[in-house]
């Protein structure tokens, strides 16, 4: 689902954990395989002059946005790269942390993600008096 920002809809994916060595154009050519990208957004470091390992990434339609999230993992450059939707984003700044709601937020968004775990007990300690 599309955000929106002062009245108009807004297909963005906000990407972290990308490796310092790739640039704007490598990170356009891989969203691009799921739809026009309109925008990419890398900010970079005035000190180091390397990225800061995020950017924005904005779609022009919805297709682009579903397609990129339906996506899980996205790897770039041999880096597994963290995609979040900008709806979830903007959810998650107007609840406060910690509260029923906020975890209400959380575990509806990744309620598709996740994979049932299976506990396993641990065998006891055998400890061996001397």
């Amino acid at each position: 689902m599309a955000g929106t920002a002062a009245g108009k809809k807004v297909f963005e994916v906000f990407v972290s954990k990308l490796p310092w060595t790739v640039a704007t154009r490598e990170v356009k050519e891989y969203f691009g395989q799921f739809g026009q990208v309109k925008k990419c957004l890398l900010p970079f470091d005035k000190e180091t002059g390397f990225h800061r390992g995020f950017c924005w990434i904005g779609f022009s339609t919805e297709e682009g946005l579903q397609n990129v999230l339906q996506k899980d993992p996205h790897i770039i450059e041999g880096a597994k790269t963290a995609v979040i939707s900008y709806d979830y984003l903007t959810t998650l700044r107007d609840v406060q942390y910690g509260t029923e709601e906020y975890w209400a937020v959380k575990s509806k968004d990744h309620s598709c993600k996740c994979q049932a775990i299976i506990l396993v007990p641990f065998p006891p300690l055998c400890i061996k008096a001397i």
